[in-house]
């Protein structure tokens, strides 16, 4: 990626997908909390973006903690990354 993600939004789908992808399956389920940490978001912040992309269809829960990618959020980062 040759640009960074502009928002947090847009930072925490990316960060999903890349630590996703290092397992192996970019739906694999992700600890939300382990994403804010590594993209630098305070507990506020990381509740409100992953309550807009659970509403909006780009993420799923898996369990209290953990969230992964929907097709849908798939082709976000897709976009978000080929338009980089």
């Amino acid at each position: 990626m040759s640009q960074k993600p502009q928002t947090k939004d847009e930072r925490f789908m990316v960060a999903l997908y890349e630590i996703a992808e290092k397992k192996g399956d970019v739906f694999s389920p992700v600890n939300r909390f382990l994403i804010g940490k590594v993209i630098g978001l305070n507990e506020g912040a990381l509740q409100t973006i992953c309550r807009t992309l659970l509403q909006t269809n780009f993420l799923r829960k898996s369990g209290d903690e953990d969230v992964y990618l929907t097709e849908l959020g798939e082709q976000l980062v897709l976009g978000f990354i080929e338009s980089k």
